[in-house]
């Protein structure tokens, strides 16, 4: 266990990549559903509201002295991109579901 101060730099690291990665969810999802208006407005208003949460992160780590983990946000970003490669036809998967 480290000093409290490293403790929460780690924290706060960790959030700032899994706000890194919520947006790269966020936003391959908002490209491909845009033929559900409704969903797609949705998702853009909480990618905005996500994107405000990692600015108020970023300032965070700035006022500590720190700055954000590269490895950490690009190991977050890809794991998205993974994730969204797997998911390519959930809107239509789910609907079908719904049916």
């Amino acid at each position: 266990m480290g000093t409290p101060q490293a403790d929460l730099m780690g924290w706060l690291s960790d959030a700032h990549a899994m706000e890194m990665q919520a947006i790269q969810l966020l936003e391959n999802q908002a490209r491909r559903i845009e033929t559900y208006p409704e969903l797609h407005r949705r998702i853009v208003e909480h990618l905005e509201e996500t994107r405000g949460q990692l600015e108020k992160l970023e300032r965070c780590i700035e006022d500590r002295g720190g700055t954000p983990s590269t490895l950490k946000d690009a190991g977050a970003i890809f794991m998205a991109n993974m994730q969204a490669l797997a998911v390519l036809s959930w809107p239509m998967r789910s609907s079908r579901a719904v049916s």
